[in-house]
């Protein structure tokens, strides 16, 4: 029996397409935290939105931490994602909604980052001083929210000795993949590994994988890798158990919005 005084979870993901490893994330937060109502939800309009997350989370808790499974640019809240929470505020007015930061967003996706291109090899195989690494982000028309993603690239490169690590964006800002890996290129770098901007498996992997295919083959004599979203691991499990001790021990005060953050 669920006890109601602890608040419910509602991990939320961008598209249905992330919806298997979405569950199996929810899955494990289950089992870490068997007490809780634990739900999923995703910001388009697909079925089961977050509206309909949060309606079916409210039936038996008063209060529910809303999660997005995916780091935000600078832990920002994505605009969709307000709208939401704002049509729940009018129609659950009983239930106290708190949305937390992103998954992922720095500096706590540093350390996961570095380890997953290690486990690539970064600083072992062959000569570091050829290899590059490159951070893969959607892009943003905001230049501050893309700072973050070139400040994680720089901290990698540092901590890791790559001859290069830059930024690439998917869209909306410059540069593209094609043209951080064309400039990588030209300095000498003959080994690159990409780092896509995200926990779980999405069209940003996917774009990833699209464009490294046509690039290995314009160019057959440099070695490109790919690292794998980690979706569920110790790391975001971890993340997920201090958004929701924040959530338990931030009171709401006289005057909150029906939801904050």
């Amino acid at each position: 029996m669920r006890v109601p005084q602890q608040p419910g979870v509602l991990l939320t993901a961008r598209r249905p397409a992330e919806e298997a490893a979405l569950e199996r994330l929810a899955a494990d937060v289950r089992a870490e935290h068997p007490l809780r109502a634990v739900g999923t939800a995703f910001l388009e309009t697909d079925p089961p939105t977050v509206f309909e997350g949060l309606r079916r989370l409210a039936r038996e808790c008063a209060r529910v931490a809303v999660i997005p499974a995916f780091p935000g640019p600078g832990g920002v809240i994505p605009p969709a994602l307000d709208a939401a929470l704002a049509v729940a505020a009018t129609c659950l007015p009983a239930t106290r909604i708190r949305v937390a930061p992103p998954l992922g967003a720095e500096p706590e996706l540093l350390p996961l980052a570095r380890r997953c291109l290690t486990e690539m090899g970064a600083t072992t195989s062959g000569d570091p001083g050829h290899t590059g690494i490159v951070v893969l982000g959607r892009g943003s028309r905001d230049p501050d929210a893309l700072a973050p993603l070139v400040a994680l690239a720089w901290r990698l490169g540092r901590d890791l000795g790559a001859a290069r690590a830059d930024g690439a964006f998917q869209r909306a800002a410059p540069p593209s993949l094609e043209t951080v890996i064309a400039d990588q290129m030209a300095t000498g770098v003959r080994r690159i590994l990409v780092f896509p901007h995200a926990l779980l498996p999405d069209a940003l992997r996917d774009h990833a994988r699209d464009r490294i295919a046509g690039i290995r083959m314009r160019h057959p004599g440099l070695e490109v890798g790919l690292c794998e979203p980690p979706g569920s691991c110790p790391d975001v499990r971890a993340w997920i158990a201090r958004r929701l001790e924040t959530v338990e021990t931030t009171p709401f005060h006289a005057g909150d919005p029906p939801w904050s953050s």
